[in-house]
């Protein structure tokens, strides 16, 4: 899952080919505008295959492009108790809780404490997993409880997951892991030193604190780590798991971990004073590295055939994914060139930067006013992509306009009119609040997620999975998340109701979607969000010993899964493109974060 940005893009004049494009990966907001769908006056029910092959090409008798997967997810971090090892545990850790001389650094929300119990009771949950009736289980496994000192194996953490994995086998359950979700072992990269300053001469490291990427020398063993790591899985794990995914959603963990400094470890290359954009491009480029390690080393380690599709390890990657929707002075109409050019070059950097390198090897940047489009080549991460996971969650506006404000001056470099929606800007140029037309009002103000700050538009689904086949038509997609924060169950249903209606409709139009994977299994620790946004289908009670209750929503999701259909009744009480009800705030006259639209609009 993801978080939303507070930042606004204004650049210097770019150094390098590669610069003004990792730059504007500190705006991340635009897309293609899809005016909401009237619902059918003739739902017919909507059927789903069974379970197939993530491979392009399986053999006779194996389902490849017409199977079809149900599942759910989760990431380590956010829902297993007591892991100490991982950086996110000391970045989270209030300031005045110590171990051994070591204290928390307090950011976000809440502390990780015990989570939801997830490690505890991680065996017990397969019963929660298979009471759904799903084909399958996304999940990650924590690199931190594994290897909580660099060099050093935890014995009794492989045997627990492979009793998990030995078990989710029992029910039927095809596992798919991610190997790198979000969170790394403390010694990766510690937050609590994240320049790399203590006791360290420039290009050196300690077992300690490895320093990740911030130079050469560190990078090159950071990257020895990440395939030690995934060679271990697929020796291990290679048994039970075919289906890998290398990261999640690495546009959003490099710019919020190393360009904002919003997330572990802490780093802040765009944002500084003076900004250090070719730090962060160093690390954009070294963690595209990382990706083909990983690949490499797990095509290597796993050799085991687990589920009978003849190819023994799937390697893909999945990214966070949007509406975008090109916008001028906080509409959708009247949009000028630069405005569809700016929302262009932000869906590129979101949405194809990575995959492109990873197929064919090549970066191809889409022109943007005066710019020639550069075409950078990095023909070692070509083939290294098997499948390609998309995680939806929201529609968001971009904007070419150049930004307005009575309180700064505009800048002249080429990328300088660009801005995105978030929640620092745009609405009004009162208070010195800059206003740069990006943001536009929800389609439905019920559309509106409260506890995120986002619309949720489950109508833009089919638009993203239909240009992601047309640019890789050999690319089997799956959606690997998918989902609504919320306390209301039936917004929930209304979520994985209308997701799954956007990927028959994409289907239908010969899009290779095999798969739907809703988040979450349960509520968790949403990051720097703590507990208040509720994704899960199981609803955890945070007291005694966390017991797991299932919604009407998760009651919904196993009905539907079982018999492999959604219904008309189904679709037209949960379906379509109308509201979604009930709403949780009021959001009429408003923004998705609450702030009143401009007058007029």
């Amino acid at each position: 899952m993801i978080t939303f940005l507070s930042f606004t893009l204004r650049l210097p004049t770019a150094s390098s080919r590669l610069l003004p494009l990792f730059l504007l990966l500190a705006s991340l907001f635009a897309a293609p505008s899809v005016m909401a769908e009237e619902r059918s006056t003739a739902l017919q029910p909507i059927s789903f295959p069974a379970m197939g092959s993530l491979s392009l090409n399986p053999p006779t008798g194996v389902l490849g492009a017409n199977g079809f997967r149900f599942g759910v997810a989760t990431a380590a971090t956010q829902i297993e108790d007591h892991n100490r090892f991982t950086n996110w545990w000391w970045w989270a850790n209030p300031k005045d809780q110590c171990v051994d001389s070591v204290c928390g650094l307090g950011h976000g929300a809440a502390p990780i404490g015990k989570a939801v119990m997830g490690w505890t009771k991680l065996i017990d949950d397969v019963n929660k997993i298979s009471a759904l009736n799903v084909d399958s289980y996304r999940f990650s496994v924590s690199w931190a409880r594994i290897m909580p000192q660099r060099g050093h194996i935890n014995e009794e953490s492989i045997t627990k997951y492979r009793e998990f994995l030995e078990k989710l086998k029992e029910n039927g359950i095809r596992p798919m892991i991610t190997v790198h979700h979000y969170s790394t072992p403390a010694w990766l990269h510690d937050p609590h030193d994240p320049k790399c300053l203590t006791h360290l001469p420039p290009g050196t490291s300690t077992n300690n604190n490895l320093c990740g990427f911030l130079n050469p020398v560190t990078t090159g063993e950071t990257l020895e780590e990440y395939a030690k790591f995934a060679k271990l899985l697929g020796e291990r794990f290679g048994h039970f798991v075919d289906e890998w995914a290398t990261f999640n959603e690495p546009n959003i963990y490099i710019l919020e971990g190393y360009g904002l400094g919003k997330n572990p470890p802490g780093l802040r290359y765009l944002v500084d004073q003076p900004p250090q954009p070719e730090k962060f491009n160093a690390v954009v480029d070294a963690y595209m590295q990382a990706h083909v390690v990983v690949y490499n080393a797990l095509k290597r380690a796993d050799k085991h055939d687990a589920d009978g599709d003849g190819v023994a390890a799937i390697v893909g990657l999945t990214l966070n994914v949007a509406d975008w929707v090109a916008a001028h002075d906080n509409r959708t109409t009247g949009v000028t060139t630069s405005d569809t050019q700016a929302r262009d070059l932000i869906k590129y950097i979101y949405h194809y930067m990575f995959p492109d390198a990873f197929i064919s090897g090549s970066i191809d940047i889409p022109p943007y006013k005066n710019i020639d489009p550069p075409q950078i080549q990095v023909p070692q991460y070509k083939g290294t992509l098997d499948w390609l996971g998309l995680q939806y969650y929201f529609r968001a506006g971009v904007t070419g306009s150049r930004m307005q404000s009575n309180t700064t001056t505009e800048d002249s470099g080429d990328y300088s009119g660009i801005a995105v929606c978030s929640d620092t800007v745009d609405t009004t140029s009162q208070g010195g609040i800059q206003r740069t037309g990006a943001c536009i009002k929800p389609i439905q103000p019920s559309f509106c997620v409260e506890a995120m700050n986002y619309e949720f538009y489950a109508g833009g689904l089919s638009s993203v999975l239909e240009e992601f086949h047309n640019r890789y038509s050999d690319l089997p997609l799956v959606v690997t998340e998918l989902g609504i924060a919320t306390n209301k169950p039936r917004r929930t249903s209304a979520s994985f109701v209308r997701g799954l209606q956007q990927v028959h409709k994409a289907r239908q139009n010969n899009v290779d979607v095999r798969g739907y994977y809703q988040w979450s299994l349960m509520d968790n620790w949403e990051w720097d969000l703590g507990y208040t946004p509720h994704f899960g289908l199981y609803k955890v009670d945070r007291t005694g010993d966390y017991p797991r209750n299932l919604t009407d929503a998760g009651q919904l999701f196993l009905e539907i899964v079982k018999k492999r259909q959604l219904t008309v009744s189904q679709q037209t009480e949960y379906g379509g493109n109308g509201p979604i009800v009930p709403m949780e705030g009021n959001f009429t006259n408003k923004f998705c974060d609450g702030r009143p639209l401009p007058n007029g609009l």
